[in-house]
């Protein structure tokens, strides 16, 4: 609702009747009688009936997007394993090295059984000889035509193979990941203090990364998904992480913390508006004919945060005291700024077709500042980056007893 009327013959007096509050009324459901806490349920066979109203013969499937679960699908299994050491070097230091291995199966992946085979148009139309699906082309006619209409492409080319459902999102368990990381830790402890420093290498790679997304593909190409497996979203190649906490006269303590962490990967865009229209998934650019940018192929900035404990504790008697507390986030304000949006993840501007060919041609891909000299704001900051969480205090206090 509201269905269009423009298929209805010239005079027909329902042919102006294309608001909901119109063609509701048509089956006895006028909209004036209700309250907006109130309003009427309209179920499937209301619907219809309201298409039937205006003439038009209407399949309730006709154009439905279906999601289902694959037969076979299984839950996630992860293989993992760990060794550590640690070496004590004193009396009050000691260091230490962890490895693990988590290897991941039977992740979610949703895809689109629904999809036309793949052709791919002339060079002179897709340089990049990228797969075409055409779900967003007219079938009889350009590079669509089929043998049976004269044109070179197989019967069946840009037409989905049920062509009167949309896609068809089936929830398979066909993903994969891999996680290895080595920490290597050191501890440092006195009476007055402690400190403690860690540090991770890591690398975490898979073909998927749709945890919480209820739809979307997020595959380029349905039939060969070999090339999404990379780097993962998640991934952070470098963690750096100190603490230290130190007991001062008077009742004071105070607690300090240090955390650094490399870029996460940036997947970079073509620019270019769904161009092998299959209705889903990123559109990288390309290599060279036939050759697409690996997934998660760029890395955002690295962000950085240091953090203030501090407590003064005021006893009254052996089991009642009242402690005063301040903590300060991000002491130094540092901006921490991600990358993100379009303006910035998109390798081409303009967007061409061999958008890749020539490397980098868009002046503010992964950039902070507008490099574009004819932008408006050309020298100033990029307004689709998202900054990191700004200097922040709180003071607390709390009566123990």
């Amino acid at each position: 609702l509201p269905f269009s009327t423009a298929s209805l013959p010239t005079g027909n007096p329902l042919k102006s009747c294309n608001t909901v509050y119109c063609q509701l009324k048509l089956i006895g459901i006028d909209l004036n009688n209700f309250t907006l806490d109130k309003l009427p349920d309209i179920t499937p066979d209301k619907a219809l009936a309201v298409a039937a109203a205006l003439g038009l013969a209407v399949d309730p499937l006709i154009g439905a997007n279906l999601i289902f679960n694959a037969a076979d699908y299984k839950n996630p299994t992860a293989y993992q394993g760990g060794l550590g050491v640690e070496r004590q070097l004193g009396k009050s230091l000691s260091v230490g090295a962890d490895f693990i291995y988590i290897h991941t199966v039977h992740l979610e992946r949703n895809r689109d059984l629904n999809l036309p085979l793949p052709i791919l148009r002339p060079t002179t139309v897709d340089p990049a000889q990228r797969p075409f699906y055409g779900l967003r082309t007219t079938p009889e006619t350009g590079v669509c035509k089929t043998t049976a209409t004269g044109g070179t492409a197989p019967v069946g080319s840009c037409v989905r193979p049920i062509s009167t459902l949309g896609s068809i999102t089936v929830r398979e368990s066909t993903s994969k990941s891999l996680y290895r990381a080595l920490t290597l830790r050191a501890k440092f402890q006195k009476k007055w203090g402690q400190f403690n420093a860690f540090y991770t290498l890591s690398k975490n790679i898979g073909d998927d990364d749709n945890e919480r997304d209820a739809t979307g593909f997020r595959y380029e190409n349905a039939f060969d998904t070999r090339p999404e497996y990379a780097d993962s979203n998640i991934d952070r190649r470098h963690q750096f992480v100190t603490s230290s906490v130190f007991f001062l006269p008077h009742g004071i303590d105070v607690a300090s913390s240090f955390r650094a962490f490399s870029g996460s990967p940036v997947d970079a865009g073509s620019g270019l508006t769904d161009p092998n229209e299959d209705r889903g998934g990123p559109d990288r650019p390309y290599l060279g004919p036939g050759v697409p940018f690996r997934r998660n192929g760029f890395r955002n900035l690295a962000v950085y945060f240091v953090d203030v404990h501090g407590a003064k504790r005021f006893t009254f008697a052996e089991n009642k005291r009242l402690v005063f507390t301040v903590d300060i986030f991000n002491l130094f304000n540092t901006q921490n700024i991600q990358l993100s949006g379009s303006a910035v993840t998109n390798l081409c501007s303009p967007t061409t077709a061999s958008c890749g060919f020539a490397g980098v041609t868009n002046p503010n891909f992964l950039q902070l500042i507008d490099r574009n000299p004819a932008s408006a704001r050309f020298g100033k900051y990029l307004l689709n980056n998202n900054p990191g969480p700004p200097f922040q205090m709180q003071f607390g206090a709390r009566f123990q007893f």
